[in-house]
């Protein structure tokens, strides 16, 4: 029988995988950035700072907004 910790270590190495994928795509892709214009680095900072914050929703899940 599987112990009930190994289906919660199996959430979140599927939460974990995307994510470190998506690091490093944000990674390359600002170090793309650094090599272009002006215009380009905003938009490319701008694209990764959504990205990030794609990456702490699958980390950590929506943020909850206090009422």
């Amino acid at each position: 029988m599987v112990p009930a910790s190994a289906g919660a270590a199996a959430v979140r190495a599927a939460a974990v995988i995307p994510a470190v994928l998506l690091v490093l795509f944000i990674g390359l892709l600002w170090l793309l950035g650094l090599a272009c214009g002006k215009e380009r680095r905003r938009y490319v900072t701008t694209l990764s700072q959504q990205a990030m914050d794609a990456v702490g929703v699958l980390l950590h899940g929506p943020a909850v907004g206090s009422r």
